[in-house]
């Protein structure tokens, strides 16, 4: 059986594989590191995905230990990424977030409760990440390629908005309105990510008016 020991194997493992397969190229590091926690806590917390109602937030339950080594999972891609990337990169958004969400998953993990919201978070955060990865790597290599690039995006930014403005909003208040725990340890790193979020989806906006008016240009 998997413990918190094996988990954390799991991911030096990862991180030495990808390492090798970079080749020293942080960026192309973090893409590989990403995809692969985006794409597995997407999966896994899909199966431990619920319909969530007031009563859940009003009277939480346990954690199961599958459901904790799913968290720490993310909090030990965090760790790594913070390390290897974000730091020797100097994202400060990025640092921001990843500390964040950190504080919450080990918050979660202490408490032992809240594992139908937590894991809801979870993949609501996760699912359009691969989308992003995948579109990054499109334009990289196959720019002539505009037109499906740009639907491409544009998938990506309404799955986006709706999974991380409109879900996980909903999970935030939600959370703030019925819960009985600490609400402040939840709703400072919660509004520094749902903020980052909006300010995310703000840009991609923008992006999609400047490219429709580039795709016009073309065209003429």
């Amino acid at each position: 059986m998997i413990n918190y020991i094996g988990v954390g194997f799991i991911w030096y493992t990862i991180h030495f594989i990808i390492s090798k397969l970079s080749r020293g190229d942080i960026t192309i590091y973090g893409e590989y590191n990403s995809l692969i926690h985006s794409t597995t806590a997407t999966i896994l917390s899909y199966h431990q995905y619920s319909n969530l109602e007031s009563v859940d937030y009003k009277e939480p339950i346990l954690n199961t230990e599958i459901q904790n080594l799913i968290l720490f999972s993310s909090f030990m891609f965090y760790v790594i990424d913070l390390g290897k990337v974000c730091i020797p990169k100097r994202l400060w958004m990025y640092i921001i977030h990843h500390l964040s969400s950190m504080s919450m998953i080990g918050y979660f993990i202490t408490i032992n409760q809240y594992s139908n919201i937590s894991m809801n978070v979870l993949f609501f955060a996760e699912s359009s990440v691969p989308l992003y990865v995948v579109y990054k790597f499109l334009i990289q290599n196959y720019k002539e390629y505009y037109l499906f690039n740009f639907i491409f995006y544009i998938i990506y930014s309404f799955i986006f908005t709706v999974t991380r403005i409109c879900y996980m909003g909903d999970i935030l208040c939600m959370y703030l309105l019925f819960s009985n725990q600490n609400k402040l340890i939840v709703f400072i790193p919660g509004s520094i990510i749902y903020g980052g979020s909006l300010m995310w989806s703000c840009s991609m906006c923008k992006k999609i008016k400047k490219d429709i008016h580039e795709y016009k240009d073309i065209e003429l």
